[in-house]
């Protein structure tokens, strides 16, 4: 039939629509590619880091808008937290920047005191007494507090001044030296996001999307 028609003089009718085709096909392709990849890069951070905010920062677009139709269509993703996102998208060490060590917080620290996240130069001495360094030759060295005790809920209580010790310098029950800190000289953060990975596989899906548009 087309033979026909481009013996009758129509072959620049069909060579348009064709055209009109392929430029249909190509937008719609980048179209579905974009939004899997946007799709595809917010899972990956949902499944690693679990925060809807940071997944939903990955935003979409392509040109051009519809219902305009190109060969020369293009798709762009990026995200309104790419420091963070490339923070963990990459092996990385984190040392001190005052070239000491790192104070990890461990489970029985309090999260914060007065409104503020509790660190080794604000600890609140008052409340918990003071901390006391505890070297160890290996693994991680420990900032502790003594003569404490928790309570109903397993935090630790306020420190009662000479509290616990019985007269033989030792603990009475229930009273306990407790981990506040573990000092490290750095910290070793594991990748767990991969944006290439998607950007990859978006490559190699258009091709075929475009293929299987083409009518």
């Amino acid at each position: 039939m087309r033979l026909v028609a481009a013996l009758e003089g129509r072959l620049t009718d069909i060579l348009d629509a064709e055209a009109e085709e392929g430029a249909r096909a190509v937008t719609q392709s980048v179209r579905n590619v974009t939004g899997w990849g946007q799709n595809r890069l917010r899972q990956q951070v949902m499944g690693s880091l679990g925060s809807v905010r940071l997944a939903n920062a990955w935003r979409m677009q392509v040109d051009p808008r519809a219902p305009v139709n190109s060969y020369g269509a293009a798709g762009r993703i990026w995200s309104n937290a790419p420091h963070i996102v490339d923070a963990f998208s990459r092996v990385q060490a984190i040392r001190s920047p005052n070239g000491f060590y790192l104070a990890i917080p461990s489970p029985d620290a309090p999260k914060s005191f007065m409104g503020k996240r509790v660190s080794p130069s604000n600890w609140p001495d008052a409340r918990f007494g003071p901390l006391r360094y505890v070297y160890r030759k290996t693994g991680a060295s420990l900032l502790v507090v003594d003569a404490v005790r928790r309570n109903k809920a397993g935090k630790v209580s306020r420190r009662i001044k000479d509290g616990g010790i019985t007269k033989t310098g030792r603990y009475a029950k229930g009273w306990s030296s407790v981990v506040m800190f573990y000092l490290v000289p750095m910290v070793r953060m594991p990748k767990h996001l991969d944006p290439q990975s998607v950007y990859d596989a978006m490559d190699s899906r258009l091709v075929d999307e475009i293929v299987r548009n083409w009518r």
